[in-house]
């Protein structure tokens, strides 16, 4: 399964039953953990926070990168999963912004770039996963666990 611009076998109208089936087929236990999610894209988001709490963690979801800054400020967040591509910043200034405040929040970066650049800066900036769009679940949800499982 996989989702991004287009989302094979996935639809932002799936029921809770379907994605919790969908999550099963995965096959990835969760932990609880406050998993944030900065994406402007609605679909995406709808399903990845359905699946994420279906496995039992308390995903929470924003759409631009100064909401991300502030609730990942706030405290309380596990692990942030990230799109590069905000509509009012560049993810990797988000990135970049958290570390200069001395947060080591484990950090997925998530998007449909394609620029080796990206991912190097990204990886200089300490993420865990660099994911490409259309990813497939289970290698977000992997991602998400190892990170919590830390």
């Amino acid at each position: 399964m996989q989702f991004g611009s287009t989302m094979h076998g996935v639809g932002a109208g799936d029921s809770l039953p379907t994605c919790q089936r969908r999550v099963a087929e995965v096959g990835v236990s969760g932990a609880g953990a406050t998993v944030l999610l900065v994406e402007d894209d609605g679909r995406i988001a709808s399903f990845v926070t359905r699946a994420l709490d279906a496995l039992g963690h308390a995903p929470e979801w924003v759409a631009t990168g100064r909401d991300g800054l502030d609730r990942v400020a706030a405290g309380g967040v596990a692990v942030l999963v990230l799109d590069l591509g905000l509509p009012d910043m560049d993810g990797l200034d988000v990135l970049r912004t958290l570390r200069e405040r001395g947060d080591d929040l484990p950090v997925i970066v998530v998007t449909a770039r394609n620029d080796v650049r990206d991912r190097e800066r990204a990886t200089a900036l300490g993420v865990v996963t660099y994911l490409r769009k259309p990813f497939a679940l289970r290698d977000l949800l992997d991602a998400v666990h190892a990170s919590v499982a830390v």
